[in-house]
């Protein structure tokens, strides 16, 4: 399907959607945008580690 702008556009739908192949398309797409970005953290084994990290992560100005 080609909408009027000439982007190609695929619906996906249904149950039978391969996660893995969908999954690699967006990361793709993102990464095309300039909008992937990967990191490795360790995070403590403790109640409220991931919250931390979250916190942390928006005073940097991160969102969504």
């Amino acid at each position: 399907m080609v909408c009027r702008c000439g982007r190609v556009v695929i619906p996906l739908c249904g149950g039978n959607i391969d996660t893995t192949v969908l999954g690699r398309c967006l990361d793709r797409g993102l990464a095309t945008d300039g909008r992937l970005c990967r990191f490795v953290v360790t995070v403590s084994d403790r109640p409220g580690g991931i919250s931390e990290l979250t916190r942390l992560i928006a005073s940097i100005g991160v969102r969504y």
